[in-house]
C-alpha cells in the first residue's frame, strides 16, 4: 500500500487514500508518511483537511442510526413460551431398587423303591409343573403282583360270601350246599392258576439271575486280566498329556490372577472379578495335582492288593451263579406245592360230592368262615401293598418349578432315597434388591412395590416387602429387602436369579399441586418458575416436595390453575411479555 500511495497519481485520489486511512485507525501512520514527502501539497491544500473530516463522521453517523432503525426493538417483541397448568391430585413418592429373583425352597427327587428306570421326562433346566410324570419305574412285575393279588382278594371275598350264605342257609336243601362246594372248588382252581403263574414268572426271574450272573463272572475275570496286565503303553502317554494339559492350564491362570491382581490394585476390577480368578487357580492347581497322580498310579501299575480285589470279586460272581443255578432248581420243588393245590382241587370236587349227599358238617363251615374273612383281610392288605408299590414306580415332581440337575438315565436302576433330579420351586419365588443406607429407614414391611422382570418381556407384577435384612453388604453399604410377588401374577415368568427392577411406592399425597420439573430453574440460589397472566410472565419462588418421575410437587409459591412455562424460561426476566404458542393439559403430559 505504501508503494502505491507513493508513485504518480492525482492530489485528489491520494488525498481520498489518506481520509480512507484515517477512517482505519492503525494505518494513520503510513498517511503521514505520505504527507512528508509531499509538503508543498499539504500546505497548498490545508483547509480542504477539516471540511473532509467533518464530511466522514457525519456519514458514519448516519450509517448507525439507518443499523439500528433496521433491527427489531426486543423490548416491544414477546417471548413465544409453553404453559401449562398447575394441578392438583394423587402424587406417589417412590424409591427404585434393583435386585433379581430368588426362591426358597428347592426339593430333591428320590425313589421310594428299588427299580429300573424306563422313562425320564424332563431335562436340567426345563419348567415342571405339581405333579408332573418325571421318572417312570419298570411296572411289569409290580403290576403282575396286583393282578395277582386282585385275583387272590376276588377269590377270598367270593369264598366268604359264599361262606357266609352257606350259614345263613345251612338249613336249606341241597341246591345251596351244592352252590357252596362249587365255589370252593372254583376257589381252589383259581389258586392253583396263580401258582402256576406265579411259577412261571420265578422260572423266568431265575434264568434271568443266571444269565445276570454268568454276565457279571465274564466280567469280572475280563476286570482281573486287566489288572494283571497293568496299563498299556498308550494310556501312559496319554496320562502323561494329560499331566501336560493340566500344568499349561495351571499356568496359564497365574498369569491371568497375576494380572486381575494388578488391576484390583489399580482399581480397574472388582473384587468379584480378583476373587473368581483366585478360584481359577486353585482349581487349576488342584487338577495339575490329580494329573500328576493319576500319571502316577498309570506308570507304577497294578497293585497286589487291587489283583487280590479283582480276584475276589471273581470268587463272589461264581458264588452268585451258584446261587443262581441253586435257584432254578428249587423252582422245582414249587412244582411239589402246585400238587398240593390241585389236591385240593380234587378235595373240593370231593366236597362237592358231599355236598350233593347231602352231608354238611355245620362246625367246619363256621371255622372256614372265620377262615374266609382272614384270607379276605390279608388278600386287601396284600393288594394296598402291591397297589402302592405300582404307584411307586411313577415319580412325579411335588411342586411347581424348574430342574436343575439330573443324575439318573434310561436303563440304570434306582435305589430308594439316592437323588434322582433337584427341582426349584417358582412358587416360592421372590424379588431380593438392595436399598442404599440412606432411604432404608423409609421402607418398611408391607409396602407396595412395583417390579419389573427383564428376562419377562418388562412385564409389571405387583407385590409387597415382606422383609428387611438389617445387615448391610460390606462393599456396598446397601440393605437386602425382600418382596413377595403373588405366584398367580407371575407364572413362568419368573426365572431365578434373573434380573429384575423395583419402584416402591414410600407414600402418596392424595391433594398435591404438581408441575413439570422443566419449569423450575434456579436464580440465586432459589427455585423459581414463571406463570403467565395477560401476556406477562411473573417470577414466582417456589417451595419444592419430591419428585415423581418428570413431575415435581410444589409446596407453595403457585396455585392451581396457574398457567406455569413449561418451554421458553430460559430467557425470561420478571414482567418480559410473552406469547403463548402452545397450552398443554397436565393430564395429557403424565401419559
Amino acid at each position: 500500500m505504501q508503494h502505491t500511495l507513493s508513485g504518480k497519481m492525482p492530489l485528489g485520489t491520494r488525498w481520498c487514500r489518506t481520509l480512507w486511512f484515517a477512517s482505519n485507525g492503525s494505518k494513520s501512520v503510513n498517511m503521514a508518511t505520505h504527507i512528508d514527502k509531499e509538503p508543498f501539497a499539504m500546505k497548498k491544500f490545508v483547509w480542504i483537511i477539516p471540511l473532509l473530516v467533518v464530511a466522514l463522521v457525519i456519514m458514519k453517523g448516519k450509517s448507525r442510526e439507518r443499523g439500528r432503525d433496521e433491527s427489531p426493538p426486543a423490548a416491544d417483541s414477546p417471548l413465544p413460551v409453553k404453559v401449562q397448568p398447575v394441578e392438583a391430585g394423587r402424587l406417589d413418592r417412590t424409591l427404585d431398587v434393583t435386585g433379581s429373583i430368588r426362591v426358597d425352597e428347592d426339593v430333591a427327587i428320590a425313589s421310594k423303591i428299588f427299580g429300573k428306570a424306563a422313562r425320564v421326562g424332563g431335562r436340567e433346566g426345563e419348567r415342571v409343573s405339581r405333579g408332573q410324570l418325571l421318572i417312570q419305574l419298570d411296572r411289569g412285575e409290580l403290576l403282575a403282583q396286583v393282578r395277582a393279588a386282585e385275583a387272590n382278594l376276588k377269590s377270598a371275598r367270593a369264598r366268604k360270601a359264599q361262606l357266609r350264605a352257606s350259614e345263613d342257609m345251612r338249613f336249606t336243601g341241597t341246591n345251596t350246599r351244592i352252590a357252596q362246594a362249587r365255589a370252593s372248588l372254583d376257589g381252589a382252581k383259581v389258586r392253583v392258576s396263580q401258582m402256576e403263574t406265579q411259577a412261571q414268572i420265578t422260572e423266568t426271574q431265575t434264568r434271568a439271575q443266571s444269565k445276570d450272573a454268568e454276565a457279571a463272572l465274564a466280567a469280572a475275570k475280563e476286570r482281573l486280566s486287566l489288572t494283571r496286565e497293568g496299563a498299556r503303553r498308550q494310556e501312559k502317554l496319554q496320562s502323561d498329556l494329560m499331566v501336560a494339559q493340566a500344568k499349561a492350564n495351571y499356568e496359564n491362570a497365574k498369569s491371568y490372577h497375576a494380572r486381575r491382581k494388578q488391576l484390583f490394585e489399580s482399581g480397574a476390577v472388582s473384587r468379584e472379578m480378583l476373587d473368581e480368578a483366585e478360584r481359577q487357580l486353585k482349581v487349576a492347581e488342584a487338577q495339575h495335582r490329580l494329573a500328576q497322580e493319576q500319571s502316577s498310579l498309570v506308570h507304577e501299575g497294578a497293585r497286589a492288593q487291587e489283583v487280590r480285589l479283582a480276584e475276589e470279586d471273581v470268587h463272589r460272581a461264581e458264588e452268585m451263579l451258584r446261587q443262581a443255578k441253586s435257584n432254578e432248581k428249587s423252582t422245582k420243588i414249587r412244582q411239589e406245592d402246585i400238587d398240593a393245590t390241585k389236591t385240593q382241587v380234587r378235595q373240593a370236587e370231593a366236597e362237592l360230592q358231599n355236598a350233593v349227599s347231602g352231608r354238611a358238617d355245620v362246625k367246619v363251615l363256621k371255622e372256614e368262615i372265620h377262615g374266609a374273612d382272614a384270607a379276605v383281610q390279608q388278600a386287601e392288605a396284600a393288594l394296598t401293598l402291591s397297589r402302592e408299590q405300582l404307584g411307586n414306580t411313577r415319580i412325579v415332581s411335588p411342586v411347581k418349578g424348574v430342574i436343575v440337575s439330573r443324575s439318573v438315565n434310561v436303563g440304570e436302576m434306582v435305589t430308594p432315597g439316592v437323588p434322582l433330579m433337584t427341582v426349584v420351586s417358582v412358587d416360592t419365588a421372590y424379588f431380593e434388591a438392595l436399598v442404599p443406607e440412606v432411604s432404608v429407614g423409609e421402607v418398611e414391611a408391607g409396602m407396595p412395590v412395583s417390579v419389573t422382570i427383564d428376562s419377562a418381556e418388562n412385564q409389571q407384577f405387583r407385590g409387597q416387602v415382606r422383609s428387611i435384612i438389617p445387615v448391610a453388604s460390606q462393599e456396598s453399604r446397601s440393605f437386602r429387602i425382600r418382596v413377595s410377588i403373588p405366584t398367580s401374577s407371575y407364572g413362568a415368568a419368573a426365572k431365578p436369579n434373573s434380573f429384575a427392577r423395583g419402584k416402591i411406592l414410600l407414600s402418596t399425597e392424595a391433594d398435591a399441586m404438581s408441575v413439570p420439573k422443566s419449569a423450575i430453574f434456579l436464580r440465586d440460589n432459589l427455585k423459581v418458575v414463571f406463570i403467565v397472566r395477560e401476556g406477562i410472565a411473573h417470577q414466582r419462588t417456589v417451595e419444592t416436595g419430591f419428585g415423581d418421575g418428570d413431575t415435581m410437587q410444589v409446596i407453595s409459591g403457585v396455585e392451581v390453575g396457574d398457567a406455569v412455562v413449561v418451554s421458553g424460561a430460559d430467557a425470561l426476566q420478571d414482567k418480559a411479555k410473552v406469547k403463548v404458542i402452545e397450552k398443554r393439559d397436565a393430564k395429557a403430559a403424565l401419559r
